[in-house]
């Protein structure tokens, strides 16, 4: 339970309480379409090894806090073994902040809320890291707090 609340403290200093350095973020142009839509392929590295795949979806018509873009995130990952599902499917809102970079790479950060489904659905907070390698290539890593077990993962993103 400590754990949980600790990972409430930390996400709530991530999402809510943004830097003042980093107030603006990026700011990026959204178009409602597929272009918004990225495919997940990734490892469940934490509590065991499993396979993740998904997607997630950038929600350009709703408005966030300034500097931040809502997502939404969909994962399956197979063998996953938690609580004794071997399936399990973290669906989250994330928002996320695109920092000022380079133009060969661009890093974000960002917090969601949502569920863990399968089998009795769970609460899940989610801390995120991320890499854009490219206009189509981007590596992110998960980590998720739930009321069960903590879920560090890692993934590629292809963006359409």
């Amino acid at each position: 339970m400590h754990r949980l609340k600790a990972g409430w403290s930390v996400l709530a200093a991530l999402v809510l309480l943004p830097s003042a350095a980093f107030a603006d973020g990026v700011k990026r142009e959204q178009v409602p379409g597929m272009n918004n839509i990225s495919l997940r392929g990734g490892i469940m590295a934490s509590p065991r090894g499993a396979a993740l795949v998904g997607f997630d979806y950038h929600l350009p018509a709703i408005e966030s806090l300034q500097g931040f873009e809502p997502r939404f995130d969909l994962d399956i990952i197979l063998k996953a073994n938690l609580a004794g599902i071997n399936t399990i499917v973290p669906a989250t809102i994330s928002l996320i902040q695109y920092i000022p970079a380079t133009e060969s790479y661009t890093p974000y950060w960002g917090g969601g809320v949502g569920a863990v489904l399968g089998g009795a659905a769970k609460f899940d907070a989610k801390l995120i890291l991320g890499l854009e390698l490219s206009r189509t290539l981007a590596v992110e890593t998960n980590y998720h707090l739930t009321s069960e077990k903590n879920l560090l993962t890692a993934a590629a993103r292809l963006k359409f």
